[in-house]
């Protein structure tokens, strides 16, 4: 399942972006550019791992 956010793609600036589950990847539908940097998943465990104490 897609999911549509508030993210901006590196390639083009376009927001908009959508987040597929299926396949953990962030994809823009205005230049297709496919990244999974920081998908929903990964900014979760990272911001878990850098939660101060």
């Amino acid at each position: 399942m897609k999911e549509e956010l508030k993210k901006e793609c590196q390639e083009c600036g376009s927001t908009n972006v959508i987040y597929d589950k299926e396949k953990d990847e962030l994809i823009c539908q205005d230049c297709g550019a496919v990244f999974a940097e920081f998908t929903p998943k990964k900014e979760k465990r990272f911001e878990e791992a850098h939660k101060q104490k």
